[in-house]
């Protein structure tokens, strides 16, 4: 989730859902926790963790949708990290994988300059 900013954005957005941010980086949740406060999202939350830790990062959560955003190049152990996807999801549950390629103009132009 890095620093929750693009979760809190959703969160603002749809109250109705719940979100759930995991990042492996303790000091980026502590600052994405502390910013969600100051925005008065209460519907987002985030917790310590990796891919391949999911299930214990996210505490009985249980998402009908995932969104990993340059993440899956970060991931040591694949295996285990889309089985922990697996065992948590809901039936159902879309994935949105989002990862930088060259084939991205905005990814292109900041690795050219």
């Amino acid at each position: 989730s890095g620093t929750g900013g693009l979760l809190i954005g959703l969160a603002r957005r749809r109250p109705d859902l719940s979100f759930l941010g995991i990042e492996p980086q303790r000091v980026y949740v502590v600052f994405a926790r502390e910013e969600a406060a100051r925005a008065g999202v209460t519907n987002v939350r985030f917790e310590s963790g990796t891919m391949e830790e999911l299930g214990t990062a996210a505490g009985g959560f249980r998402p009908d949708c995932v969104l990993t955003n340059d993440v899956l190049h970060h991931v040591n152990d694949w295996d285990r990290g889309v089985l922990a996807v697996g065992a948590v999801a809901q039936a159902q549950c879309w994935w949105l994988a989002i990862e930088p390629n060259s084939w991205n103009p905005y990814v292109l132009l900041g690795q050219t300059f």
